[in-house]
């Protein structure tokens, strides 16, 4: 229930107040010596059968109170709140799981059921999220070790010492790569030798990997990669990364989400690595991008915030407060409104969650066709003759270089128990960065500024997306970039 210390006095009562009232009424005109006085302390006959009746007057006070509050929406809560929603067709924005995608790498062709689970490990994640497919697919089929592998020795043009080397050649797709080829020896008589090598190509591959050794029958090490299906060996590549033991080209990429709702469920990309159902042939599990969309249920004060809009809200025909109000009627935590983005008549919509992070596409393909299903028309909230466009943000990495010097006592990382000044220049980055909207630039000596944290006493070689002063320019063309902090490489002197 919502805090009513502010609520009127009216119907303010306590259960010391209530057995006051009942003990004073008691004795009404009457003194100690008289004998009809009642003696009306705790534990007395008198006590113990009007405690109970007190306990349930005042109750009635609170249910009094409470049903005074949930009357009006500026201090109803929980299902009554709702029922003031509905005056306006208002409902509460439920709590959604996060959405994504898992990739499974596989070592054999093997069918991913619906409702396989995976999950986050601790060390990438706050507690231990479980991920499950919203679809089901079979893992395509491996690649072929490549065939018909030759090997040209000649004895110049190169650097390899005399030698006898044994090659071997994989083939690679986006989910791994093949077992390494048959043996292909060579035996190079001069120290100024290169051997050329080649092989059929491999349907579905994207590019192959060379390997030498100078054992027969074993793992060699990577001396080349290669988008042909020819690859020269002269000397000059030192022989590094053993060849795999294990045909991992089987894989398939799956939609998936998270098994709780939450923003718990908004995990980085590379966080899910860990297959719960049990599936042998699986290699691996990951998600190459991060999963979003997950949200808390709406608050009773975001919820409040909304209904108290529609109260006061009063329609423009469609102007900028109007379209935010549409919006936020549909449970979309933040927007930004561009009208006349693309000439007389246009209005951009720029949806985000509350962090400035993208919206899900099928929340997007929603607001679009409420707002303007058909450009123009008049068939959605937008009035004719305005032609809607409806996006989500994306993100504009800020990279940042800078060399820190630290005040006495203090240090980027709190070496030798010195106090840490990291974490609190990159909140200050951060929360600059969150008062941006949408197409708003970074200027660079804001982001100078908040390096001057408690413990900074100067900085010097501030770099941020490659300037060194002025504002960091947007992609050309987009309006919807919401800047965030990328990749960072703090120093100290």
């Amino acid at each position: 229930m919502t805090d009513l210390a502010d609520f009127t006095e009216l119907f303010s009562e306590t259960l010391a107040r209530v057995r006051a009232r009942l003990d004073a009424d008691a004795n009404a005109g009457l003194t100690d010596d008289e004998p009809a006085w009642i003696d009306t302390r705790e534990g007395t006959f008198y006590w113990d059968v009007t405690q109970p009746p007190a306990l349930e007057m005042a109750r009635l006070w609170d249910a009094m109170t409470e049903t005074a509050a949930a009357a009006f929406p500026s201090t109803a809560w929980g299902d009554y709140l709702d029922e003031h929603g509905q005056t306006f067709n208002l409902t509460r924005d439920p709590a959604v799981a996060a959405q994504g995608t898992l990739v499974f790498v596989a070592t054999d062709v093997v069918l991913i059921a619906a409702g396989t689970q995976a999950s986050s490990v601790a060390s990438q994640t706050a507690v231990v999220i479980t991920f499950q497919t919203l679809e089901s697919g079979t893992t395509c089929d491996l690649l072929l070790t490549p065939s018909n592998v030759a090997v040209t020795g000649t004895p110049t043009g190169g650097t390899l010492p005399a030698a006898t080397r044994y090659y071997h050649v994989t083939a690679l797709n986006e989910f791994g790569e093949t077992l390494g080829s048959a043996d292909k020896a060579v035996t190079t008589a001069s120290n100024t030798g290169r051997n050329a090598i080649t092989w059929d190509p491999v349907e579905g591959a994207t590019s192959y990997q060379v390997y030498v050794t100078q054992t027969e029958a074993s793992l060699g090490q990577l001396v080349g990669s290669t988008v042909a299906t020819t690859f020269i060996d002269d000397g000059t590549i030192n022989p590094s990364n053993q060849e795999p033991s294990l045909n991992t080209t089987s894989g398939i990429n799956l939609a998936a989400g998270a098994v709780a709702t939450g923003t718990a469920g908004n995990v980085s990309p590379g966080a899910v690595t860990s297959l719960d159902t049990v599936i042998t042939q699986v290699y691996s599990v990951n998600n190459p991008a991060a999963f979003q969309g997950g949200q808390e249920e709406e608050s009773d004060d975001d919820f409040r915030v909304r209904i108290l809009g529609e109260y006061v809200g009063t329609s423009g025909g469609g102007n900028q407060a109007d379209y935010r109000r549409w919006v936020a009627g549909q449970g979309i935590e933040r927007v930004t409104v561009v009208p006349v983005w693309d000439g007389p008549g246009t209005v951009l919509v720029v949806l985000m969650q509350q962090d400035g992070s993208p919206v899900l596409s099928s929340e997007v393909d929603t607001i679009q066709a409420y707002l303007d299903p058909t450009p123009g028309e008049g068939e959605g909230q937008a009035p004719i003759g305005a032609t809607v466009t409806v996006t989500t943000s994306t993100l504009l990495p800020i990279d940042i270089t800078c060399e820190v010097i630290p005040q006495a006592g203090y240090s980027l990382d709190g070496a030798g128990s010195t106090i840490a000044t990291r974490t609190a220049i990159l909140t200050s980055i951060a929360n600059y960065l969150a008062t941006l909207g949408p197409g708003d630039k970074v200027v660079f000596e804001h982001i100078q500024a908040c390096f001057f944290v408690p413990g900074v006493l100067d900085i010097s070689a501030t770099v941020v997306n490659g300037i060194t002063s002025g504002e960091i320019p947007l992609e050309s063309g987009t309006q919807n970039q919401v800047a965030r902090v990328g990749t960072v490489n703090f120093t100290e002197p």
